[in-house]
């Protein structure tokens, strides 16, 4: 993906290769895991129905977002097939 900003639909842009060092070596999507990781500390530290539900919500549109990424992804470099086989999509040794 880009790496100059964030955008709401994902996209290729004109970037030739795939990302598969530094976190990307264990991780298909670090900066999701990373938000989510921050939200779930806001949850804990004030729990509330209405945080919780905030949360899912995030937590399943990342889920629909990873899933057209890959999509995308495999149609643009021929070797995502054999990386999705060595990192984890989201959360290392669950998923």
């Amino acid at each position: 993906m880009r790496k100059t900003k964030y955008y709401r639909v994902p996209d290729i842009g004109k970037q030739n290769e795939l990302v598969k060092s530094g976190i990307y070596k264990y991780v298909r999507n670090p900066m999701y895991l990373l938000q989510l990781l921050f939200c779930g500390a806001l949850i804990i530290n004030l729990f509330t129905v209405y945080r919780l539900m905030v949360y899912l919500i995030f937590l399943i549109s990342f889920i629909f977002k990873i899933q057209y990424e890959e999509k995308l992804l495999n149609t643009y470099f021929r070797e995502f097939p054999t990386y999705k086989e060595i990192t984890w999509r989201l959360i290392p040794f669950v998923y």
